[in-house]
């Protein structure tokens, strides 16, 4: 290459290329967010500090029993009327001064067992602006742990009815040498 070329090759790009090279880079950086929020086998839903909706993933949907449509910029209390359990952990998020970090909580409408997480979502300033809750169905685990607890419940009756079986075997033998 001649002098003139290499400097060329090492000169600085324009600000509107690298304005450019910015805006695709932050377009990339939502498409894939999208994609990895929309992915993620935990349902999560967020809402901006006006209580309107910002982001709920297909998983809480499926949860939730929400048809597909848009949602986001609806208040939340609207989009979740039939799951007060929701509306009201997502309403006290911004008045608490420590967030659940691992919470369980029965939903009424659904008789659904969800582990959950919130957290608050905060600007640069590290004011906060929304919240996001991440929550996982845990009605399969409780109905295995319920499964459980009635195996143990069921082996304690077995165990008292063998011990009652060997001391009225004892009785009725001690009996029947007591009558000769």
């Amino acid at each position: 290459l001649p002098s003139l070329g290499a400097r060329a090759l090492l000169k600085p790009a324009p600000a509107h290329m690298l304005m450019a090279k910015r805006v695709n880079s932050s377009k990339l950086e939502d498409v894939f967010f999208r994609h990895m929020v929309g992915n993620m086998r935990n349902g999560v839903l967020a809402i901006d500090r006006d209580g309107a909706l910002v982001l709920i993933n297909d998983e809480a949907r499926r949860l939730f029993r929400l048809a597909p449509g848009e949602v986001s910029g609806r208040p939340y209390a609207d989009v979740l009327h039939e799951h007060p359990d929701i509306v009201r952990v997502l309403g006290g998020a911004f008045e608490l001064q420590a967030l659940p970090n691992r919470a369980e909580l029965r939903l009424k409408s659904t008789d659904t067992v969800i582990g959950y997480t919130l957290s608050l979502v905060r600007d640069d300033a590290g004011e906060p602006v929304g919240a996001a809750m991440f929550f996982k169905d845990l009605t399969h685990v409780e109905q295995i742990e319920e499964r459980e607890r009635l195996r143990d419940r069921l082996a304690a009756v077995g165990e008292m009815a063998a011990v009652i079986d060997r001391k009225s075997t004892r009785l009725n033998s001690s009996h029947t040498d007591i009558s000769r």
